[in-house]
């Protein structure tokens, strides 16, 4: 396996979001392409190789969605959850000033973990010091587990939008 393509479908929208049939999901004012099924996908990884380095690219709608709520609130329950869930091997999550959208992801060793960068208009996260195929599952499931949760922040955004009207 040389270039993989992990791919997390919109199957598992949340029940209040609006499915138009060109496959974009409306939340709010938030419209996000879905058409091609994918909310990230990641290319590059190699477990056999030397080395485990790959990156994921999130869907630049979703990530505007995310980058445009102010919820602090909800970033420092997704650290604990994931932390739990991680049984220590997470160390720590970043996310852009009060928002959802994620920045870094650190996992226990030595300064592994993964780097957001935006490039023209994709949304990329690079892998740095991952080493072990274990690494590299633990980043692609803390990453996984945060895309599920951030479809749950963009839900309740968009009920208390629902809401205020």
């Amino acid at each position: 396996m040389t270039d993989s393509d992990t791919s997390q479908s919109e199957g598992e929208n949340p029940p209040t979001t609006t499915k138009t049939e060109n496959h974009d999901m409306i939340i709010g004012d938030h419209n996000i392409k879905t058409t091609d099924k994918n909310m990230y996908r990641v290319k590059g990884l190699d477990p056999t190789g030397r080395g485990c380095r790959f990156t994921i690219y999130l869907n630049s709608d979703f990530a505007e969605a995310l980058k445009s709520l102010s919820v602090p609130k909800r970033q420092e329950n997704t650290k604990e959850s994931l932390s739990k869930m991680m049984e220590g091997m997470m160390s720590n999550l970043k996310f852009s000033d009060d928002s959802y959208l994620l920045t870094n992801i650190t996992v226990a060793g030595q300064s592994t973990g993964l780097d957001f960068y935006r490039e023209r208009n994709e949304y990329e996260y690079h892998t740095h010091n991952v080493d072990t195929a274990s690494e590299a599952m633990e980043i692609i499931a803390i990453f996984a587990k945060w895309v599920e949760y951030a479809h749950l922040v963009l839900k309740d955004d968009f009920s208390k939008e629902k809401q205020n009207e």
